[in-house]
């Protein structure tokens, strides 16, 4: 979890990570890291004061 200013506003920047659809679930247990390509990530940008969401991204994974 990061702090960061967005639209004026200070708030949690949260990454969550998810199964990409279609991609066996038995890979994941497998490995201890995953492939990226197994794996989708959101970034949520959470107001540090109340809470509320303030934003929600697709974050795109530079290639290894």
């Amino acid at each position: 979890m990061e702090r960061e200013t967005y639209k004026g506003h200070e708030a949690w920047s949260i990454t969550l990570s998810f199964p990409a659809p279609g991609a066996p679930v038995a890979k994941f247990l497998e490995r201890l890291g995953p492939p990226v390509d197994l794996l989708r990530y959101k970034r949520f940008l959470i107001d540090v004061e109340t809470g509320e969401m303030l934003a929600m991204r697709i974050r795109e994974v530079a290639s290894q």
